[in-house]
């Protein structure tokens, strides 16, 4: 347990991902979300969504590890992948994805996805996002190359890479 970790208290986090599993014993159960391609958002089949979640906000209790916000962060899902970790071609869209998080109260905004197509549309979204006050973070890329990734590269979004246990650049990042 960490007794000095934020909570996170009074913060709303939407994890555009692969859904979340909430009967994960670290995770709270007490969220809400939305799932632009099945009918479950709390069905996370490649588990990335609910890895994201739990670095954000595992509990701050003697279960697996203490999330950066712990405890009173408040989550939304927006479950853009299928269970395979596919994006579903005809069904999800990031602008709404997007857009749902903010009618649902985000504040911030996590994608760990990228493409390496720049829309003007996707771009003017995330600009409207930003300047209604919500931050969008999301994957500077996995291609380990100086190519750009979207919509990381749009100014309106902060870009994250990975480092690795070193605290070196990760050679896929």
């Amino acid at each position: 347990i960490d007794e000095d970790a934020p909570t996170g208290a009074g913060i709303k986090v939407c994890i555009i991902d692969t859904g979340y599993y909430a009967d994960h014993e670290d995770l709270r159960n007490d969220i809400t979300g939305i799932s632009q391609v099945d009918d479950n958002w709390q069905r996370d089949g490649y588990g990335h969504g609910t890895h994201v979640a739990g670095t954000i906000s595992a509990l701050n209790n003697t279960v697996g590890v203490v999330g950066v916000t712990p405890g009173a962060v408040d989550l939304h899902i927006v479950k853009i992948f299928s269970d395979e970790g596919q994006w579903v071609v005809g069904a999800s869209d990031l602008i709404a994805a997007a857009y749902l998080c903010s009618e649902n109260g985000a504040e911030i905004i996590s994608m760990s996805l990228g493409g390496d197509e720049s829309s003007s549309t996707e771009e003017a979204a995330f600009l409207s996002l930003f300047n209604a006050g919500i931050l969008s973070i999301a994957a500077a890329g996995n291609g380990g190359t100086t190519a750009y990734s979207y919509p990381a590269s749009y100014s309106s979004v902060i870009s994250v890479a990975a480092v690795n246990s070193n605290l070196q650049h990760a050679s896929f990042s």
